[in-house]
């Protein structure tokens, strides 16, 4: 697991980036890799999920930005205190998104498998990873959300193909568990650590970060 940045990052609001998030940056306190979950939204989604978190449950600590922040440099300071970084990255925030993807040893890129998404998605690849690609490597991976398996999203999947990120095999399933687990300052895998859901994103973990999720504040 050589991945210290993250940036979960798309134009498109509603995709899941917070979701991704949180559950990830979550995923990896609780694999006993010291993480801190930076939003660098305008609407900071993270933030007030991390106010609900519990005060029982394992520490998974939450950062702000302020509008006269600036995302390289604050990485850059949170770098020589945490192993892991991952940045939830809003929609539509331009200079953000090229600092977060520009930073970032990895960008995951939530998308709803139907057209208008793909849309979005293109614009995002074309805008952001594009122009940060010009200067440095970049290793991004689409992954699918809200996926039904209706032909319809089948057939999105295939276009997504063509954009030139890889496709996660994995995908999370359109599920009040994500929903739940946000309202109530958790992840889906300590909400319902047999669900669905948590197998699902247990399953994305291992793809992104070539580990399987084991839970070791338990042990």
């Amino acid at each position: 697991m050589k991945k210290s940045v993250v940036s979960v990052a798309n134009q498109k609001g509603g995709c899941g980036k917070t979701t991704l998030a949180t559950n990830l940056a979550t995923m990896l306190n609780l694999s006993g890799r010291s993480t801190i979950l930076v939003d660098a939204d305008n609407q900071p989604s993270s933030v007030r999920w991390g106010a609900r978190r519990p005060k029982s449950s394992p520490l998974s600590p939450v950062r702000g930005l302020t509008n006269e922040e600036n995302l390289l440099e604050v990485i850059t300071q949170l770098k020589n205190e945490y192993e892991t970084i991952v940045i939830d990255v809003g929609g539509r925030l331009q200079l953000r998104a090229v600092q977060g993807v520009m930073v970032s040893d990895l960008t995951i890129i939530p998308v709803i498998p139907v057209t208008e998404d793909m849309a979005s998605t293109s614009e995002f690849v074309k805008a952001i990873l594009a122009t940060v690609s010009a200067t440095r490597k970049v290793e991004a991976v689409i992954v699918p959300n809200g996926y039904r398996g209706t032909s319809l999203h089948k057939q999105a999947l295939g276009a997504f193909s063509t954009l030139g990120p890889t496709v996660s095999d994995s995908s999370l399933g359109y599920r009040t568990a994500y929903q739940e687990a946000y309202s109530m300052g958790l992840s889906v895998v300590e909400l319902e650590p047999r669900g669905a859901a948590a197998q699902e994103m247990s399953a994305l973990y291992g793809e992104l970060f070539n580990t399987s999720f084991e839970n070791r504040s338990k042990g």
